[in-house]
């Protein structure tokens, strides 16, 4: 039998090396290390006990603009070191709007399930390059993670190419308990 293959973008660890779809090198061979500078970020237990989350940061990597990422799905990905993903998001690029540098993704009757409760995305391009990532949902299908480093990846990818077109960026950050047993950073 022929070794099995990293599927790009159906949140499985398809090749069982540890590593699920846009953390994969087979996915993202362009994986830049440490080019998301993660702003802001908590993830809490609200109403109703849901998971929320809140993500702010900026993206370094000229590559990762918005410019030309009109067919591509957003896939946002949150784990902790050698644990299975918290948080595999597809956003995909028919519930994207565009205008001019900007995609945005509403969802606020989360009627999206691959978004799996993120229901507001923004990824704004900058003048200089790179650009801002804004994240929330209010009613996430996630359990609160442990305190702890979490790694944070964001890909993009066109549906319809070969995964040598995908983009992606990562990040590690760490998250510490906050009030009312949520997590923060910083």
């Amino acid at each position: 039998m022929p070794p099995p293959v990293e599927i790009c973008g159906n949140c499985i660890d398809d090749d069982g090396n540890g590593l699920t779809d846009f953390e994969d090198p087979a996915c993202c061979a362009q994986l830049q290390l440490a080019a998301m500078n993660v702003q802001k970020a908590t993830i809490a237990v609200g109403k109703g006990n849901n998971t929320t989350l809140k993500l702010t940061a900026s993206l370094v990597q000229s590559g990762l603009s918005t410019g030309s990422a009109a067919d591509q799905d957003v896939h946002l990905q949150i784990r902790q070191s050698g644990q299975p993903d918290v948080l595999c998001a597809r956003i995909p690029a028919a519930n994207l709007t565009r205008k001019k540098s900007t995609l945005r993704f509403r969802d606020k009757k989360h009627a999206v399930a691959s978004a799996v409760g993120v229901d507001t995305l923004v990824l704004k391009g900058k003048k200089k390059g790179g650009a801002s990532l804004t994240v929330a949902g209010s009613r996430l299908a996630i359990d609160l993670p442990p305190a702890g480093d979490v790694q944070i990846t964001l890909g993009l990818r066109n549906p319809g190419t070969a995964e040598a077109g995908n983009r992606c960026t990562t990040a590690q950050i760490p998250l510490k308990a906050g009030r009312k047993g949520g997590l923060k950073f910083p």
